[in-house]
């Protein structure tokens, strides 16, 4: 599970997917809206529509919350992240997930970086 000071509450989500800047990967993307101060906050979203079992859902969801807090040093900017699962996120270890939350990390950090 996330610290609580890195969840973003559900009423920021909406703004986020609507005004976020759009970073795509193989089993997920990611929105990112950045902010000037407030430290860093993450959602994560695995709809219904990818898999009608709660069970499967709850699991990927550990998964990407787990492989997102190995990585949460590696993030140097302030905003709010919203991770929207793709249908293959549920045949993908946690290596693997590990290795494609590093990189999107990594071209996040480049980014902000160059602004």
């Amino acid at each position: 599970m996330l610290p609580k000071n890195y969840r973003l509450p559900s009423n920021k989500i909406l703004p986020v997917i609507k005004n976020g800047e759009f970073f795509p990967s193989k089993n997920f993307n990611i929105r990112f809206l950045a902010k000037k101060s407030g430290g860093l906050k993450i959602a994560i979203l695995i709809p219904i529509r990818l898999e009608k079992k709660a069970a499967k859902r709850n699991r990927a969801k550990r998964l990407l919350r787990e492989a997102i807090r190995q990585h949460l040093t590696q993030i140097k900017t302030n905003g709010e992240i919203v991770v929207l699962a793709k249908k293959n996120i549920f045949s993908i270890s946690l290596q693997d997930l590990s290795k494609e939350i590093r990189e999107l990390l990594n071209t996040l950090n480049n980014e902000k970086i160059k602004e």
